[in-house]
C-alpha cells in the first residue's frame, strides 16, 4: 500500500505558476474546466520546486486525470491514480511516442500515483543497493612520481615517450585501451577543456592533473613537444 506523502512547501512563484495553470493538450484542455481544480490540487501535493516540475506535473497529472474521466471515473485520487488506470493511459496514449519519452511519461505518471495515493496497491520502489566507491587508480603521489620518473628516464625518447602518455592520460583523459593507436588529432580543446576524442567511441572527459604548479616536477624543454602520438610510436 502506498501512503500519500505531507505537502513540501512550495516557493511563491511557482504556486501562483500551477493555480494559474492553462493546459495546451486539446484531450485536457476540452475538460479543464472540471477537472482544473482537481488536477492543481493534486500538482500541490507534491509540492515542485521549480517551474520545470510544475510543468510537467501538471502536464502528466492532467492528461491521466482527463483520460480517467473520459472513461468514467470520478474526481478521486484513489480513483484515478492506480496502477490499473495509469497502465490502461500508457497503453492508449503513450503508443505513438517513442519508447524513450513514453518510458518518461510513464515513470513520472507512476511516482504522482505512488506520492498522492493512501490505498492504491502500489508496489513499493525496489531498494537501492549501496554502491561501492572506486578508489582512483593513482593518488597524488602516484601521479607526481610518475611525472617525476619521466624527468628521468635514460635517453630523450625514453622521456618524450613517457610524458606523451602522462600528459594524455593524466592530462586529457584518454583510457589505456586508447594509448595503442592514439593520434595528435584526437586531443581536441573546446570551450577552455581539453580531452581526448576517440573515432567510433563516446567522448572520454580531460582529468587535469592534480597537483598544484609549484609541485608539479620539472619537464626537460625538449619534452613539451611531446604527443599522444610520440608516446606510442
Amino acid at each position: 500500500m502506498s501512503r500519500a506523502r505531507r505537502p513540501a512547501a512550495i516557493p511563491e512563484s511557482i504556486e501562483a505558476y500551477i493555480r494559474a495553470y492553462h493546459p495546451y493538450d486539446p484531450l485536457v484542455r476540452a475538460v479543464w474546466e472540471r477537472i482544473g481544480g482537481f488536477v492543481i490540487s493534486v500538482v500541490l501535493t507534491l509540492g515542485p520546486q521549480n517551474h520545470s516540475q510544475a510543468k510537467m506535473a501538471l502536464r502528466v497529472a492532467g492528461w491521466v486525470t482527463a483520460f480517467a474521466v473520459g472513461d468514467g471515473y470520478p474526481l478521486d485520487i484513489e480513483e484515478i491514480f492506480t496502477p490499473e488506470v495509469v497502465g490502461h493511459w500508457d497503453e492508449v496514449e503513450l503508443a505513438r511516442y517513442s519508447p524513450g519519452t513514453a518510458a518518461d511519461f510513464r515513470s513520472r505518471a507512476r511516482t504522482i500515483g505512488r506520492e498522492v495515493t493512501r490505498r492504491a496497491p502500489w508496489e513499493p520502489r525496489p531498494r537501492r543497493l549501496p554502491r561501492r566507491q572506486l578508489r582512483p587508480p593513482y593518488s597524488r603521489t602516484d601521479e607526481r612520481r610518475l611525472w617525476a620518473d619521466s624527468g628521468r628516464q635514460a635517453t630523450t625518447g625514453r622521456t618524450r615517450v613517457m610524458v606523451g602518455v602522462l600528459a594524455a592520460t593524466f592530462g586529457a583523459g584518454l583510457r589505456p585501451t586508447g594509448l595503442p593507436r592514439a593520434h595528435t588529432s584526437w586531443v581536441v580543446r573546446r570551450g577552455g577543456v581539453t580531452f581526448v576524442e576517440v573515432p567510433g567511441a563516446s567522448r572520454w572527459p580531460s582529468r587535469t592533473p592534480r597537483f598544484s604548479a609549484s609541485s608539479k616536477p620539472t619537464i626537460p624543454a625538449s619534452c613539451y613537444s611531446a604527443s599522444a602520438t610520440a608516446a606510442t610510436h
